[in-house]
């Protein structure tokens, strides 16, 4: 008999199968892997046989009818590569596959930042899977319960729209440059930890003035310098100063309102009083009705009654503002009768009219009244010249440089005196035609041009651009881009300023005195 080999004989034991001798002998060997054609499932090839090692190639190498048993995996696909997958959709194999994962403990395969054992991150979702009935929901400390853009967990104060955080580590309050802060300027001038903003601005002569983000006033332009008071009752602030008489300084307080004068400034503090600086502290040098004089400075124009007030517009010399029983009182110059002849200098109306706006010009001033109608007083060719349509009330009224315009309930644009070139609204020197659906919010007028803002917070300028002042820039000098939406618009003699939708100040046109120069 001839011999069988031990090794041939080992690897028949490691196979369980009973040894047959007769058949080991009779059948040829091919492959000469020490098993015949009877027990080797591929005799051609020298690897695969009884007991033979299984390896990943998709062959029965030990010949126990299973491929690549013990060596597979259940790979499930990774869509969001955060390195677990989703159980379903699973693929078995013994080769990695791409796109897929071994590990199926993903809850969302979705967000590359929800996975098993992820850390908990201010997202607005549940990141660590360890929730065992999870579906992609909000953890109560991510929801941005006061709409500012900011969530709870990110939030200062989730209560408050006007706080959140310092989510760019700018050193600033986020929400104070709106929703804010898109440039990421992070500017914070006065050291108050809040990127300024402002809620409302005021354009004059030559300086211009806003409300910022603490209430407090902040100016720019000429008149940040104080003359004595004693100088000033010995000679009136005037044009021999370069008009610098400290309206550009402004008081310390909480403020509600601003308006600018030439050479004075006036603004209701938070308790509703009127503060006043710059000329006009005294009425030394004030001319008589129907006597002008260009040494109208010092006039009385910054010397407010006492009262309550809900509205204050300062005119060229003069000011006049709304109490809070809706009647008007006026003070300052009054050679154009800009205080008159329904006000007598400083004192009430003498009609029993109540008024819910009012704006002063150059020469003059208008009110709209509580029952929606427009009065006018003062010099120019816009007074007596007021619209007078039937039935058409108005919401809104500016006083320019002898014209005015005025906002009615529909929200269209009516002006009047002057010359056509400042009251026509059919075409605006910045923005082009003004659509005749447009409807507008806010409207102010200037010495000799017109700006105003529509519902949708789109600006529009019409009028004289001597100077530019019809068309608008950005605080860094380039053109005001498409898109960009207006809250707030005050147009100065020459020059305009306007806060738009992040609460950023935005000034152009005449800009020799720095009134332009926007914080």
């Amino acid at each position: 008999m001839r011999g069988v080999s031990i090794f041939t004989l080992m690897q028949m034991a490691c196979t369980s199968q009973p040894i047959d001798f007769d058949t080991i002998h009779s059948t040829a060997d091919g492959d000469g892997d020490g098993f015949n054609s009877s027990l080797d499932c591929d005799d051609d090839e020298p690897t695969i046989s009884p007991g033979a090692q299984e390896v990943c190639d998709g062959i029965d190498n030990d010949c126990d009818g299973l491929i690549d048993e013990g060596l597979t995996s259940l790979w499930h696909l990774d869509e969001d590569g955060d390195g677990q997958g989703s159980s379903v959709s699973a693929i078995e194999s013994c080769q990695t596959l791409l796109d897929r994962v071994t590990d199926d403990s993903d809850c969302d395969d979705t967000q590359a930042s929800v996975y098993a054992g992820a850390p908990e991150v201010c997202d607005g979702m549940f990141n660590d899977c360890d929730d065992p009935d999870f579906t992609p929901k909000t953890p109560s400390n991510e929801i941005d319960f006061d709409a500012d853009g900011f969530l709870a967990c990110e939030d200062v104060n989730d209560d408050d729209p006007n706080i959140c955080g310092d989510s760019d580590d700018d050193g600033c309050d986020d929400c104070s440059s709106g929703v804010f802060d898109p440039d990421d300027d992070g500017t914070d001038a006065d050291g108050d930890g809040l990127c300024e903003w402002y809620s409302g601005v005021a354009a004059g002569a030559f300086h211009s003035c806003a409300i910022n983000e603490n209430d407090r006033i902040d100016c720019w332009g000429i008149g940040a310098q104080v003359q004595g008071q004693e100088a000033r009752e010995a000679t009136p602030c005037s044009a021999d100063g370069g008009f610098d008489c400290g309206q550009a300084i402004p008081p310390a307080g909480d403020f509600l309102k601003i308006s600018l004068g030439r050479t004075h400034s006036c603004a209701i503090s938070a308790s509703s009083d009127v503060v006043c600086w710059g000329a006009g502290l005294t009425d030394h040098y004030c001319p008589p009705i129907g006597l002008s004089s260009e040494n109208m400075y010092e006039c009385g124009q910054a010397a407010p009654p006492p009262g309550s007030f809900i509205e204050i517009s300062a005119g060229r010399f003069w000011t006049c503002g709304i109490e809070t029983d809706h009647t008007i009182a006026c003070w300052g110059d009054n050679s154009n009768g800009a205080t008159g002849p329904y006000a007598s200098q400083g004192g009430p109306i003498e009609e029993e009219r109540t008024f819910a706006s009012i704006d002063s010009g150059l020469t003059h001033t208008c009110g709209v009244t509580t029952e929606g109608g427009i009065q006018c007083w003062g010099g120019g060719s816009a007074v007596g010249s007021e619209p007078h349509e039937p039935g058409t009330e108005f919401t809104a009224v500016s006083a320019g440089g002898g014209f005015s315009c005025a906002i009615d309930t529909p929200g269209e644009v009516q002006c009047w005196g002057g010359s056509s070139a400042v009251t026509n609204t059919v075409y605006a020197e910045f923005g082009g035609p003004v659509p005749d659906e447009t409807k507008f919010s806010k409207v102010s007028s200037g010495a000799h041009h017109t700006c105003g803002i529509s519902l949708e917070g789109e600006l529009w300028c019409w009028g004289s651009s001597q100077y530019q002042q019809t068309q608008p820039y950005q605080a860094d000098g380039g053109p005001i881009q498409d898109g960009i939406r207006f809250i707030d618009i005050s147009a100065g003699d020459n020059h305009t300023c306007a806060i738009d939708q992040w609460k950023h100040i935005h000034c152009w046109g005449l800009p020799e005195s720095g009134q332009t120069q926007a914080p």
